[in-house]
């Protein structure tokens, strides 16, 4: 797991090159005008997925985990709270789908990275995470979350 400021991304190059080639198009791309939904930057191996929505509370949150994907969750717009552990040794809650690359996990105890704006995270597979998390009261937050397949 990484957790820095989009400022700082280029010194993440090197770890991969499908990982290079999205922190080019981060670098690059004007994040806030970016519309909302799907934007391929190499077909179904890295693309990029633009929402808006409102964070919810501590109780409403699920601990997600992927298998196929890496995860780079940056916040455009607002704040939120994201949970972070290791996914090994929790129990499934909802079953490893394929078609989606998720599973949802029972994690008992992690830690929490706080996010605002510029701010991004980065989650490999064995990374469990809790996003969309609110900071005090729900607010609305613009993400964009770039999946990197490993």
């Amino acid at each position: 797991m990484i957790k820095d400021s989009l400022n700082r991304i280029e010194r993440y190059r090197g770890l991969s090159p499908r990982l290079d080639q999205a922190i080019d198009f981060l670098a690059a791309a004007d994040l806030a005008a970016l519309e909302a939904g799907r934007h391929a930057i190499d077909g179904d191996a890295i693309y990029a997925t633009a929402s808006q929505y409102q964070t919810r509370s501590l109780a409403e949150g699920k601990w997600e985990a992927h298998r196929r994907y890496i995860d780079i969750q940056v916040i455009v717009a607002g704040q939120e709270r994201i949970g972070c552990a290791a996914s090994e040794h929790h129990a499934v809650t909802q079953p490893y789908s394929a078609e989606l690359d998720v599973l949802f996990l029972d994690v008992d105890q992690g830690d929490e990275l706080l996010l605002g704006a510029g701010d991004f995270a980065v989650f490999w597979p064995e990374d469990a995470h809790r996003p969309c998390m609110a900071v005090g009261q729900p607010e609305p937050v613009r993400k964009v979350v770039v999946k990197v397949l490993i």
